[in-house]
C-alpha cells in the first residue's frame, strides 16, 4: 500500500510541493501505521509495522526514518545529547535535522 500511495501521488504533486509538505503527507498515514507493536524512536509513533521497502529497509511511514538513521539517533540520545556535549554532523538525514 504504501509504495502505491507514493507512486500515486509523486505521479499527481509536484515535486516542489512534495518536499515542502512532505510532513503533512505522511502524517495522513498514521491512522493506517498507528498499533502498539513497534515504536519508532525518531517521531515517537507507534505503529503496527514498519514498511519495508523493495531494498528490504523498514522504513516509518510517518516521518521517513530508515534504520541507519534510528539507530544513529538512538546512540546519539544515549551518548551524545546530554548537557554540555555538542556534535557536528556535515550530512544529517532529513528526520534528525528537524530533530
Amino acid at each position: 500500500m504504501y509504495t502505491f500511495l507514493k507512486s500515486v501521488v509523486k505521479n499527481i504533486i509536484p515535486k516542489e510541493m512534495l518536499i515542502r509538505n512532505e510532513n503533512r503527507f505522511r502524517k495522513l498515514l498514521k491512522p493506517f501505521y498507528q498499533g502498539k507493536a513497534h515504536e519508532c524512536n525518531i517521531c515517537k509513533t507507534k505503529l503496527k509495522k514498519f514498511v519495508r521497502l523493495e531494498n528490504g529497509q523498514l522504513i516509518c511511514p510517518v516521518c521517513g526514518s530508515l534504520p541507519r538513521t534510528r539507530r544513529l539517533n538512538m546512540l546519539l540520545e544515549d551518548e551524545f545529547l546530554k548537557p554540555g556535549f555538542a556534535f557536528l554532523d556535515f550530512s544529517p538525514s532529513r528526520m534528525l535535522y528537524k530533530n
